[in-house]
């Protein structure tokens, strides 16, 4: 591959907007992931209503309060609390501005990549709480619906929004909308070197 390649060129400007990109995202994430948690307080309605009493909102843990009982070895009993890293599912965020900050798209197209990247967030936020759940005990699983085949759709689920979503849609994303970017610029470099 030559230096001037412009997949090369194109990959090295993703690399250089990568850097400003992620300390953006990483500043601006107390105000983005509040939409995302809320949204996946629905999500988690959606699969059982009345799961979730509440959600906290610090920093960067969300904290998911629940309607189930747990108890400790000491017999107390309270309300099962679980705390979820939304930044774990939101990386897709910076990862789409690089990319279209390094093919110079328009710069609208930044904030409405924004917004389409928040269900895909809050996936992964209420998914991971459901895992939680699933980790803690069978009764609570129980408890909270998560048995026989939901359960494994619940795990299922929890892999696809913390592994392939984050990464993925953004780049679909991007391609779909800078489809002629990728056409003119580095799609042609490739008939030129045949």
């Amino acid at each position: 591959m030559r230096p001037r390649d412009p997949i090369w060129r194109f990959a090295l400007r993703v690399l250089a907007w990568l850097v400003p990109c992620f300390a953006a995202w990483y500043l601006a994430a107390p105000w983005y992931d509040r939409p995302a948690a809320w949204l996946a307080r629905i999500l988690i309605d959606l699969w059982r209503d009345g799961l979730v009493a509440g959600v906290e909102l610090q920093a960067h843990p969300a904290t998911f309060v629940t309607t189930l009982v747990a108890q400790d070895a000491e017999g107390r009993s309270g309300n099962l609390v679980l705390e979820v890293n939304p930044l774990v599912y939101g990386y897709g965020a910076p990862l789409l501005f690089a990319l279209l900050a390094a093919s110079g798209a328009r710069w609208r197209r930044f904030a409405l990549g924004a917004v389409i990247l928040l269900p895909f967030q809050a996936w992964g936020i209420a998914f991971d709480v459901l895992a939680q759940v699933l980790r803690t005990t069978p009764a609570l699983a129980a408890q909270a619906g998560l048995a026989g085949a939901r359960a494994e759709i619940a795990a299922l689920a929890y892999q696809l929004g913390s592994l392939i979503l984050p990464p993925l849609v953004p780049l679909v994303l991007w391609a779909w909308w800078e489809r002629t970017y990728v056409d003119r610029t580095l799609l042609a470099s490739r008939g030129d070197a045949s």
